[in-house]
């Protein structure tokens, strides 16, 4: 089942790491693997290197590494163009916002209207034309970002079969994650979370992000939110991606006209007066994820030298009725497929509906067919604590917001452990685990604070790196 229908990456990081020195001016130049949004804003700002050098860079490293981690399907041929026509504005004096010259790469269900496919993965939206960009694409292109190309993911987002693999794509191949060889990149957004280098994940609530021209699966669960490296990056996304929009219903209930300035909220001291919950009864210990819930537990300590007040036992009061809801998304995918496929103004394949595009993926060779959260309430809690492994599918389904922050890895003793088809890593040493926070709707400002605070109190990124780095560098290409 699809619970995240997707995520976006931008090409960001955690330090002031450089690497090389600019011919333009002189100046260090960032290390692409730790560089932050601020850190390349910093550095177009002050001429050390162009949105021009950023794309050569970002798509020279993509190449580089794509042929064995399979994240990326395909790329963006006009990047170059408009990185020199906002590198223009720039010059000019024209500055659209934290986003402006930025290379970003988007999940392949969001739709844009530019010589990039849309296809969820599959050949049966190979060649479809939809009307427009989907509402997040052009919101992105106005605030400056430049889409660099299309990550791989979970077919239909995880929700091609009830067998399918985290990661595979008929289009795009197998997805591999970055910290163990053949590791397992979970799923949907495995590309982007590539892409982005295992980094901390963000959803929104459902109804604060459009899903028009999003390739759909659940209108009362498909989300969009930032994938990024840093807290910060993915709050920066979110102020551009959020909003009203009049073509997503679920977007109304959004209580406020202005977007907040999510960036805003991300301090150190964010989790101080923060009352915290733990839903043990969602948090299930197995023979293998031992190291993950320990780390878990020893987060408390952490939150409550931070300031938080931390209340254990805080159980989900129904949690037997959170899963009985794969009716419910079936129903919307059944409808919300065939109304996408209408929308298209080319529709090559002629698919309109669920049973037709049954028919095409059982068929068409190259598709390689193989047949909660009432205790915020009840505890008067301000956000809710678990570990992620555990955590998409609550948020998901209580349509309630969720960030992921690091917050630690496997042993390098772990054994390996295959997948049932032994064609991808389950579990390895260095495998990345995370921290997630639940909220009510709408409660994203305060997500972010509590997030960030976590993020800079710990910095667990640091502990452990890829196995698997592109070597390539803005000095490389300038």
């Amino acid at each position: 089942m699809k619970f995240i229908l997707t995520l976006l990456s931008v090409a960001s990081g955690v330090a002031c790491v450089t690497y090389g020195i600019s011919p333009r001016n002189g100046q260090p130049l960032p290390d692409l693997l730790y560089a932050t949004i601020d850190d390349l804003q910093s550095g177009l700002a002050a001429g050390t290197f162009t949105s021009v050098d950023l794309v050569n860079a970002y798509v020279a490293r993509i190449n580089e590494v794509n042929p064995i981690l399979h994240a990326v399907i395909e790329t963006n041929p006009d990047a170059i163009p408009i990185a020199a026509s906002l590198d223009a504005e720039r010059a000019h004096g024209s500055f659209r916002g934290n986003l402006h010259g930025i290379p970003i790469c988007i999940k392949d269900n969001i739709a844009t209207l530019d010589k990039m496919n849309n296809t969820a993965g599959s050949f049966a939206l190979l060649g479809a034309i939809p009307p427009s960009d989907s509402t997040v694409a052009a919101k992105l292109r106005a605030a400056g970002a430049i889409i660099i190309g299309k990550c791989n993911l979970s077919q239909w987002a995880n929700y091609r079969s009830s067998n399918s693999t985290n990661g595979w794509t008929s289009r795009g191949g197998q997805t591999m994650g970055a910290y163990y060889p053949m590791q397992d990149p979970s799923g949907s957004s495995s590309g982007p979370g590539v892409v982005s280098s295992i980094g901390l994940a963000a959803a929104a609530s459902v109804g604060l992000t459009s899903r028009y021209l999003v390739v759909p699966i659940s209108q009362t669960q498909d989300t969009i939110g930032p994938l990024t490296r840093t807290m910060k990056d993915a709050a920066y996304i979110l102020s551009v991606i959020a909003g009203k929009d009049s073509h997503d219903n679920y977007t109304s209930a959004i209580p406020f006209d202005s977007v907040p300035d999510y960036a805003a909220a991300c301090n150190s001291k964010g989790l101080q007066g923060a009352k915290i919950g733990i839903p043990r009864n969602a948090i299930t210990a197995s023979a293998t994820n031992g190291p993950e819930i320990r780390a878990f537990n020893a987060s408390i300590s952490v939150f409550e030298r931070m300031g938080a007040t931390v209340v254990d036992n805080t159980d989900f009061p129904d949690l037997a009725g959170y899963y009985t809801t794969a009716s419910v998304v079936g129903a919307d995918f059944v409808a919300d497929v065939a109304n996408y496929f209408n929308e298209m103004t080319t529709n090559p394949n002629g698919i309109k509906n669920i049973q037709q595009l049954i028919n095409f993926t059982e068929t068409y060779v190259p598709e390689d067919y193989v047949p909660i959260l009432g205790a915020l309430e009840k505890y008067d809690l301000d956000a809710l604590i678990i570990p992620s492994s555990m955590a998409p599918g609550y948020a998901a389904i209580a349509g309630y917001p969720i960030i992921t922050v690091p917050l630690g890895y496997y042993p390098a003793s772990t054994n390996v452990t295959h997948n049932s088809r032994g064609t991808l890593v389950s579990l390895g040493p260095n495998f990345p685990f995370g921290l997630s926070f639940f909220g009510r709707r709408f409660s994203e400002a305060a997500l972010v604070k509590y997030a960030c605070a976590f993020e800079a109190g710990t910095n667990y990124r640091q502990l452990q790196h890829p196995y698997i780095i592109p070597n390539i560098q803005l000095v490389d290409v300038m």
